[in-house]
C-alpha cells in the first residue's frame, strides 16, 4: 500500500516494476489445469493466434501435454499473455479442428488422445486426409 509520503512518481515506479508472470496453473490433480507457458512474440512474423497453435501443438507432440490434461482456461490464457480471447479461442478451435483438442462443454479443453493415422499427428484436419485418400487412390490407377 502506498504511504501518504510515497509521491505519484515514486507510487508509479513501484506499480511498474511489477512483472506479471508466463502463464503458470497448479499441479494436475483430477480436472485442474496442468502447468503450461507459452512464449508470446508480437514482433514475429507468424500471428499470435498461429504462436499459440504451433506451442500447444509442439508440446502435445513431445509430450509434454499428455492426453486428458486440461488446458487453461481461454480468459485466462489471454489475460496471462495480454492478447484477446478472441485470439486464444481462434487458436483453440484451429487445434479442435484438428483433432488435437477436445472441447467439453462448460468445462474448456482437454488434450485429445493420441492420433491414429500420420495426418492426424502432423495436425492436419479430416478433410486434407479425405484429399490426400483420394490422390493416393488416383496414383494407384495411373
Amino acid at each position: 500500500m502506498s504511504r501518504p509520503e510515497d509521491t505519484v512518481a515514486q507510487m508509479a515506479n513501484k506499480n511498474m516494476s511489477i512483472q506479471r508472470p508466463n502463464l503458470y496453473h497448479s499441479i494436475n490433480t483430477d480436472e485442474r489445469p496442468i502447468p503450461m507457458k507459452l512464449n508470446i512474440d508480437n514482433n514475429a512474423a507468424s500471428p499470435v493466434f498461429q504462436q499459440i497453435i504451433d506451442q500447444l501443438h509442439f508440446s502435445i507432440n513431445t509430450g509434454e501435454l499428455k492426453p486428458g490434461d486440461k488446458l487453461p482456461s481461454i480468459r485466462n490464457i489471454a489475460t496471462e499473455n495480454d492478447i484477446a480471447a478472441n485470439t486464444v479461442a481462434k487458436a483453440l478451435r484451429q487445434l479442435e479442428f484438428r483433432g488435437v483438442i477436445i472441447a467439453k462443454d462448460r468445462s474448456g479443453f482437454v488434450v485429445a488422445k493420441a492420433a491414429n493415422s500420420r495426418y492426424q499427428a502432423r495436425g492436419v484436419s479430416a478433410d486434407k486426409t479425405e484429399v490426400h485418400n483420394v490422390v493416393d487412390l488416383s496414383l494407384i490407377h495411373i
